[in-house]
């Protein structure tokens, strides 16, 4: 009977995360959309009126598209890179159907691809972004100075890297969660990458190569408990580098 039971569950839990993975661009958007839709109305803030974005890990880009009626308004024009297909043909989807495929381009493509570095430029008519933007994704990058490098070249002078994530806080979090979060993909099908405390990140941003930071501070009406909390990072260019070099 305790195996019947046992094998019943496992069964269950195959076939949730089985309908997850088939529809995992809704999964994404059930997870983080509540959250992530708050971060883009901070973010897009920082563009100018009739600026560009390059959007680094705009997954489905929904929470993107909570605010059409702002891109539409001020001009905005957002190339969105993911490297998760599916979330690409739905942000695709999306767009069309709010009208917005001719100011929001996405593509399945890596940021560390030099070719579609190239590519992000020439669809901006050769000219660097008013805004390199990663929502969510920053903590999900292997080499996150090499991705601050890469993002400084895609940044005129006078324009911003933004990032905004959930960072940990010390002495909250125990090992036993640093080694779940990883492993969530399995049952929700969303990559939300190791766990990064603001220290860490710190770090990394002192370190950045021609960029520093402008502000850091944690994002009104988010996440603010005492483990964690949802920060927006502004880094400015500090050099002249040419775009996509």
């Amino acid at each position: 009977m305790a195996a019947h039971a046992l094998a019943t569950a496992a069964g269950g839990c195959l076939a949730v995360a089985a309908a997850g993975w088939l529809c995992k661009g809704w999964v994404y958007d059930a997870f983080v959309l509540h959250m992530t839709g708050r971060w883009y109305e901070v973010a897009l803030a920082e563009v100018p009126e009739g600026g560009s974005v390059i959007d680094v890990g705009i997954g489905t880009g929904a929470a993107l598209l909570l605010h059409a009626n702002e891109l539409k308004r001020r001009k905005l024009r957002v190339y969105g890179l993911d490297y998760d297909a599916a979330y690409v043909r739905r942000a695709r989807r999306l767009a069309a159907a709010e009208g917005l495929e001719g100011s929001v381009q996405v593509h399945c493509a890596s940021l560390y691809d030099a070719a579609a570095v190239r590519g992000a430029v020439e669809a901006n008519g050769g000219e660097a972004y008013d805004v390199c933007y990663f929502s969510g994704s920053f903590s999900l990058l292997p080499d996150l100075q090499e991705a601050l490098a890469v993002a400084r070249r895609l940044v005129k002078p006078g324009g911003k890297v933004v990032i905004t994530q959930t960072f940990q806080r010390p002495h909250w979090t125990g090992p036993i969660f640093a080694a779940i979060k990883p492993r969530m993909q399995w049952l929700t099908t969303i990559d939300f990458g190791p766990l990064i405390y603001e220290s860490e990140v710190r770090a990394v941003l002192d370190a950045a190569p021609g960029l520093a930071v402008e502000r850091n501070a944690i994002i009104p009406g988010s996440v603010d408990a005492p483990w964690q909390a949802a920060r927006m990072v502004v880094l400015r260019p500090t050099d002249g580098d040419a775009p996509g070099r």
